[in-house]
């Protein structure tokens, strides 16, 4: 069922991205975790955890005290990201890795 259908308005927002520079500094799970801010505040909760699982990863951000935390000290493989970006660590595998092939879906990793 729509959500249209139940009456239910809203504003849908997305983060499409597709330079190197945001590949890099997962500008997607990123916003989640912007998102997920904004609606804590909204509900009166500044302490959340957010949760964002892909086709590959399962993802976390702990928000404490209203505050994203960031860090510069990243690593992609065996190479150190010295650039400020929000915390966000891969706990687990993601939907695609634990289904383990019997899905097709998009795009193909």
């Amino acid at each position: 069922m729509a959500v249209v259908a139940v009456g239910i308005v809203v504003r849908v927002l997305t983060i499409c991205c597709t330079c190197a520079a945001c590949a890099l500094n997962d500008c997607g799970p990123a916003g989640g975790v912007l998102g997920s801010l904004h609606l804590a505040k909204t509900l009166g909760h500044p302490n959340v955890i957010t949760t964002d699982m892909g086709g590959t990863s399962f993802d976390i951000c702990v928000i404490k005290d209203g505050e994203i935390p960031t860090t510069i000290d990243s690593w992609v493989g065996e190479h150190r990201v010295a650039i400020k970006m929000v915390e966000v660590p891969t706990v687990g595998a993601g939907g695609g890795s634990l289904a383990g092939g019997l899905f097709n879906y998009y795009p193909a990793m």
